[in-house]
């Protein structure tokens, strides 16, 4: 019990240091800079930037945010092991703003689901302080919605449809799908939506590899290799060449993995021009990066969160929970290469090949009605999840 009185002790002297800077106008270093009565703290995901993908859009979205608005007092905070100090300074955050205070806590990542549900309710009025917020948010990702407390919102990007496109421009070619944490939602989504586009030529289904039962799988870019390096070799020789004339020939891997994405680029780059191994650019356009990237799946994750901002910039109201699939405002795109063609893809060409897929009208209007198809099939994937 005394613990835990101390605890809570330290936790309000905390904050009431913290309160007493927050009110400081900075002295010569700040001289002409507007104290705002703006205050952001955005959490890292737990497995932090570096993936060259998800993680590193939202971040790229806050630093521009941050960097057309000088005069908001912005804070990034790099969660450590210590999951105990990480909620303290969640709740720190939330008990921080003071009188006319509008302040936003960014939760970036899905593996914040249970921390944004750690406090069934937030007030405006710190009883403690004698302080009154005019505003106080909390903006966590990929989350269902379900149950969020009093001032928490979410989003999700829904993927089934987009990765249904995916498996359906496969075609009878062998397919490799590796996600990174079996279970997680989103993640889910997207391996039922390309396993649903695929089965329809493939009955048999892709290959399905999880790296973990838990967040590690996203951040095991060695894993992957391995993985991948693996499952390669269970294919005869014969299939993995390449073979103009063989649309079912070759193999492509589809990265589900977060940071482990890293690991699966570089080594299906770094394979013999001899081969036909190719893989989906996924959260980001990766079309430049090597001639092994067919497409990409991009999501609109800069787009959104940078609208939610401003939003919340502008002391604008925003929706309890979104969901954004391919016929929201922000649909997710499908690009295809202008730097190669793929032999799989060659069987949607009206005739005439063309070096870059990109360029091929024909197959633009065959992802573009495939679209319309996946559109359909996500609106009933997600009913039979309601």
């Amino acid at each position: 019990m005394k613990k835990r009185f101390y605890h809570i002790a330290v936790l309000c002297l905390a904050v009431c240091c913290l309160a007493a800077c927050h009110d400081d106008d900075g002295g010569e270093d700040n001289v002409g800079v507007k104290t705002s009565h703006h205050n952001v703290a955005f959490f890292n995901s737990l497995n932090g930037p570096g993936d060259n993908g998800y993680n590193d859009m939202i971040l790229k979205a806050e630093m521009y945010f941050i960097m057309q608005h000088p005069e908001l007092n912005s804070t990034f905070i790099t969660p450590s092991s210590d999951h105990s100090s990480l909620d303290d300074r969640y709740r720190i955050n939330l008990l921080l703003p003071l009188n006319g205070d509008s302040t936003l806590v960014v939760l970036n990542g899905s593996d914040y689901t249970e921390l944004a549900r750690s406090i069934d309710s937030i007030p405006l009025t710190n009883e403690m302080m004698g302080t009154t917020a005019a505003d106080i948010r909390v903006l966590t990702f990929e989350d269902d919605g379900h149950q969020l407390p009093e001032r928490v919102y979410s989003f999700k990007v829904q993927r089934y449809g987009a990765f249904y496109v995916a498996g359906r421009l496969l075609g009878k070619t062998p397919a490799v799908v590796v996600a990174g944490m079996k279970g997680d939602p989103q993640i889910e989504d997207a391996v039922q939506g390309f396993i649903d586009g695929y089965s329809l030529e493939n009955p048999d289904g892709p290959i399905v590899h999880y790296l973990a039962d838990d967040y590690s799988g996203f951040d095991s870019p060695d894993k992957a290799v391995y993985v991948c390096d693996s499952i390669l070799k269970t294919f005869p020789t014969e299939q993995i060449q390449k073979n103009s004339s063989n649309y079912a020939n070759g193999v492509c891997f589809v990265p589900l993995a977060g940071g482990s994405n890293v690991g699966m680029y570089a080594s299906v780059h770094s394979m013999s021009n001899l081969w036909d191994v190719n893989i989906i650019g996924v959260d980001d356009n990766y079309n430049r990066n090597s001639m092994s990237i067919p497409f990409s799946i991009e999501l609109p994750i800069w787009e959104i969160l940078v609208d939610y901002l401003e939003d919340w910039h502008d002391n604008k109201e925003w929706p309890r929970w979104q969901s954004f699939g391919l016929d929201s405002e922000y649909p997710i795109n499908i690009i295809l290469s202008d730097y190669t063609f793929a032999n799989f893809l060659k069987r949607y060409s009206n005739g005439y090949i063309l070096h870059n897929a990109g360029e091929d009208e024909t197959l633009e209007e065959k992802v573009k009605e495939l679209t319309k198809e996946a559109i359909e099939k996500e609106r009933a994937y997600i009913n039979t999840k309601t």
